[in-house]
């Protein structure tokens, strides 16, 4: 079955003087094909670009680590509501040590309890920690549901919401279990 376009926004920088242009730009990646959306405060307008990416819920789960919902999430929960959907922050601890899988087991075990099926859809908010764990655990959940991703860190841009390929590590090997999905449309900040 198909996804419905998907979302990333990255490094949350104020603007500089810039103008409020919104640019998409199209992006291939190791066989993925998907739009970026590039401009300012982003996170913002994360609900207004995930809604008009085709992504419907209403319910949808925003995962982050604990260091990043804290500088983040009321901006982009705030956003995601005034677009109609109904968010669920769930976050866990930051660091590589969270690319695990009873981590992820513990992520989807949320998912599950806030009421999420099928036709709901996650937003990663953070770094590649953050993407390789909720893109994992949206390639599994109910076989695999929608998500966006919203990095915050130029890797992140680059690695887990660029480069398609998300994963954790079981048994402390690096990236063994995972996915390769395409966030589909992924808004990217400029300085």
């Amino acid at each position: 079955r198909g996804f419905p376009r998907g979302l990333a926004v990255t490094c949350p920088l104020p603007k500089t003087g810039a103008t409020e242009k919104l640019e998409t730009r199209p992006i291939t990646a190791g066989g993925c094909h998907y739009e970026a959306f590039v401009g300012h405060e982003l996170l913002e307008k994360s609900g207004q670009l995930i809604a008009s990416a085709g992504l419907r819920g209403p319910r949808c789960a925003l995962i982050a680590d604990k260091t990043t919902a804290a500088l983040f999430a009321d901006k982009v929960l705030a956003s995601l509501r005034a677009a109609g959907f109904a968010p669920r922050l769930i976050t866990f601890p930051p660091g590589e040590n969270a690319k695990s899988l009873p981590q992820l087991g513990a992520v989807c075990d949320e998912m599950t309890a806030v009421g999420l099926y099928r036709e709901c859809f996650v937003v990663a908010l953070g770094g590649g920690v953050v993407g390789d764990l909720a893109g994992v655990a949206a390639a599994i959940y109910h076989r695999g549901i929608p998500f966006a991703q919203l990095p915050t860190t130029l890797l992140a841009q680059v690695d887990s919401a660029g480069g398609c390929n998300t994963g954790v590590n079981p048994a402390q090997r690096q990236d063994t279990v995972g996915a390769v999905r395409a966030p589909g449309r992924r808004p990217d900040e400029t300085p």
